[in-house]
């Protein structure tokens, strides 16, 4: 019987994995609407919360999202079953944003397998049931913020 291993490496980047984007001209513009505004991730004054980080603040704040959000996906991956008789793998670019009510929107994968469409689904499903979070801020406003990873899923 094969033993089944899931291997999931989360690489957190600050910046978003399928367009450049320059936290300068978002940060300076001079006409500042939280409304509209999207800030990355690094730059946020305040990240995003889950339930569990309440009480942290500053850069521990980013950490725990971070962390909570490599526990979450840990917990929910499931490997596609079709892919299991080939052990293919898969890394999974993913890029999305939490808004300013905490709900993620706009979920972006790419993939470097050929095979990969049950791959992006599955995280895609997996970003999609993150629980409600506590929205970012910049400059003491809620704000639209980008987040980007990258999910690597194998079987052995």
């Amino acid at each position: 019987m094969k033993t089944k291993i899931i291997l999931i490496t989360l690489l957190m980047t600050t910046l978003s994995v399928f367009s450049q984007i320059s936290p300068d001209i978002t940060v300076t513009n001079e006409k500042f609407d939280p409304k509209t505004v999207v800030v990355p991730f690094v730059v946020l004054d305040e990240a995003p919360r889950f339930k569990k980080c309440k009480k942290i603040t500053g850069n521990q704040l980013k950490k725990c999202f971070e962390n909570h959000l490599n526990d979450f996906i840990l917990n929910e991956i499931k490997y596609p079953e079709p892919y299991e008789k080939d052990a293919l793998s898969a890394r999974v670019f993913v890029a999305f944003k939490i808004n300013r009510k905490g709900k993620i929107i706009d979920i972006k994968t790419r993939s470097n397998q050929k095979e990969k469409e049950l791959f992006e689904k599955e995280v895609i499903r997996i970003i999609n049931a993150i629980p409600k979070l506590k929205a970012g801020k910049h400059k003491g406003q809620k704000v639209t913020t980008t987040y980007s990873t990258v999910v690597t899923i194998a079987i052995q």
